[in-house]
């Protein structure tokens, strides 16, 4: 019996993308993070005006007022 053991040295271009992914992925997770943050600003003022707004409703205005 015998075995047979072979190395295989990883072409540059590969070496250059095992490189870069990290950097990529470390790019997209600030992103999502930079996304994450507008949505949270966005949804809290309409959250008030949504509030506002049902508030309002709620009470008992001529047409001229609404």
């Amino acid at each position: 019996m015998g075995a047979f053991c072979f190395m295989q040295i990883a072409s540059p271009e590969l070496q250059q993308a095992k490189k870069i992914q990290p950097q990529q992925e470390n790019e997209c997770f600030q992103r999502m993070k930079e996304l994450a943050y507008i949505c949270h600003e966005i949804k809290n003022p309409l959250s008030g005006i949504r509030f506002s707004n049902s508030f309002l409703e709620a009470t008992n205005l001529t047409d001229d007022q609404k």
